[in-house]
């Protein structure tokens, strides 16, 4: 208990009476500092009163005299069974994921943001007891099934070297189909792009600079994989994803400048001609864009290096980031 049981008038107990009852719950971890500071207020008043003997006597236990009931919110939670952590292990695997359509958010900050954002998309949630009490206030009237999982647990299911106490399992975002998409925009192709972290970065610098839409062909990493989801740090549900090969999209578009990345490139950026859509080719981390692609471009692009830089090429997501600060100005 936080501070003990304390003597106080009778108009005292009608403030405290309406004060607990105007507490929300939903700042439930807040209201013992509050309420200690209050309390010790009100009974160094108490003590500098005269008439002390005609006060009326009134205990307070804040575990138990307060309109929330702690542990009927604990007893919501269900305890993670064997098959559930089997489960949620198996979803660290692409096939899986596939196999289930289901993926797997880890982490406080982009959990509480999919749950603000996607509450329907969730199969269920587990949690450690302390983000429960937690964040108790941001899931109650959601209807989430949520299980309690030791430390133990957690490191089993989780992906994390340190585990934040939280993992969502959701069902997977569908792809945009290309008839939807709009031709005077900008558009991201992602050439057999291999590394999550990459991915992840690149489906945020997609939304920061307000790309239409990220083409996936077949041959990328998994972008529901848990790495991919981390480093995209919530853009993975925001940006609309397209899987169809550079033919069918040019097919689709026919008139659509194509512009690829290349080491090699003709074009720099500072003389890129201005254009109100297009869509960029960023390659393979390692082999960059395919020939093939490359002899099907308008332009050939490049990042000019300063004449004393040794590296061997950009990040591809920092690329990514630099082409486009510089298409969408």
């Amino acid at each position: 208990m936080l501070y003990k049981s304390i003597q106080i008038s009778g108009k005292a107990k009608f403030i405290i009476y309406v004060l607990f009852t105007l507490v929300d719950d939903s700042i439930f971890h807040h209201y013992r500092l509050i309420l200690s500071e209050i309390l010790a207020g009100i009974a160094r008043t108490h003590h500098t009163r005269q008439d002390e003997k005609e006060e009326k006597q009134f205990y307070i236990d804040p575990c138990i005299d307060i309109p929330f009931n702690f542990m009927n919110m604990m007893s919501e939670l269900i305890t993670l069974s064997k098959e559930k952590v089997k489960y949620c292990q198996n979803l660290q695997s692409a096939k899986a994921r596939q196999k289930y359509d289901k993926f797997v958010i880890e982490g406080d900050k982009i959990s509480l943001e999919f749950i603000q954002q996607k509450p329907l998309d969730i199969e269920f949630l587990v949690c450690r007891d302390d983000w429960y009490r937690k964040n108790y206030h941001a899931i109650k009237y959601l209807g989430i099934t949520c299980y309690r999982c030791d430390e133990k647990d957690f490191k089993q299911i989780s992906t994390h070297k340190t585990p934040q106490g939280v993992l969502l399992v959701a069902k997977r975002m569908s792809l945009t189909k290309l008839k939807d998409l709009s031709a005077d925009a900008w558009y991201l192709y992602l050439d057999r792009i291999q590394d999550p972290g990459n991915m992840g970065t690149i489906l945020r610098v997609a939304e920061w600079f307000g790309i239409e839409a990220v083409v996936l062909p077949k041959g990328s990493v998994d972008v529901f994989n848990p790495k991919v989801i981390q480093s995209s740090m919530g853009s993975i549900w925001r940006v609309p994803r397209v899987c169809v090969t550079f033919d069918e999209f040019c097919t689709e578009f026919p008139d659509i400048p194509k512009i690829s990345s290349s080491l090699n490139g003709t074009v720099g950026l500072e003389i890129l001609p201005k254009m109100s859509s297009g869509i960029i080719v960023i390659g393979n981390e390692s082999k960059g864009v395919s020939r093939e692609i490359q002899g099907k471009s308008d332009i050939l692009l490049t990042i000019y290096s300063a004449p004393t830089n040794q590296a061997e090429s950009l990040n591809a997501a920092m690329a990514t980031g630099i082409i486009c600060s510089y298409i969408k100005k």
